[in-house]
């Protein structure tokens, strides 16, 4: 039985950040979808958000104090997001966003540590900066949830983009906002209205410059390296 179970912990620590990437794959894919069959999408909604929650906790399971820092983070989130779906309330409600996205952040932090300072194959630190990415992107549109929690006005959407079916909410639009302005597209179709919508859209597109001219110099530089050590 020990066997087995050290078997089956390798393997999750040999393939964490694929695990990762299939878990936010799904949410990010999916939410636009789900977000339109009322309280049911909710509820697999958060169920995604959970597994991504679980699988970016373990993913740090090399380095001990952020590992720990994952779970305690992961153990308040979970509870809080599950209760702003039974109780809703504004303050449920911007809670729920704002430690879904300090915990999304801090986990692509650990993930761009592991990926920098430990020794990742190529394959794993690919999965690495992948993962990294799509959390500082989920981590910005919760930010931009609460922005718009706080300030119904605070971002412009086209007009075609105006549901008015009930239990239909904007997150998925925030996503696509988030990802957009990290990859610097800027089609304009949402755009933030107020100085702080707009602080946070502008930060975005500058750490998502960054990230790229970073993390792209790091694998080709460095990891040839490492493989051919290997």
């Amino acid at each position: 039985m020990n066997v087995e179970r050290k078997t089956a912990l390798k393997t999750i620590h040999k393939n964490k950040f694929l695990l990762l990437l299939v878990s936010l794959t799904i949410t990010l894919c999916s939410g636009p979808i789900l977000d339109r069959i009322g309280q049911i999408g909710a509820m697999l909604q958060f169920a995604c958000l959970t597994s991504v929650f679980i699988a970016g906790a373990l993913a740090n399971r090399q380095r001990k104090t952020m590992y720990y820092s994952g779970i305690a983070l992961a153990v308040i989130a979970i509870p809080i997001m599950w209760s702003s779906l039974f109780l809703p309330s504004y303050q449920m409600s911007l809670g729920r966003v704002l430690i879904a996205g300090l915990f999304c952040l801090m986990i692509a932090v650990m993930i761009l540590v592991s990926v920098f300072k430990d020794e990742q194959r190529q394959s794993q630190a690919i999965f690495g900066g992948i993962c990294s990415y799509l959390l500082i992107g989920l981590a910005w549109a919760m930010l931009y949830s609460g922005i718009e929690l706080s300030d119904p006005d605070a971002f412009r959407y086209p007009a075609d983009a105006i549901l008015n079916e009930k239990n239909v909410s904007f997150f998925p639009q925030l996503i696509y906002l988030s990802f957009v302005t990290m990859s610097t597209l800027g089609f304009g179709d949402i755009a933030p209205r107020t100085p702080l919508a707009q602080i946070a859209t502008w930060l975005q597109a500058v750490v998502g410059q960054f990230y790229f001219a970073v993390l792209i110099a790091y694998l080709v530089s460095a990891l040839p390296s490492k493989n051919k050590d290997d």
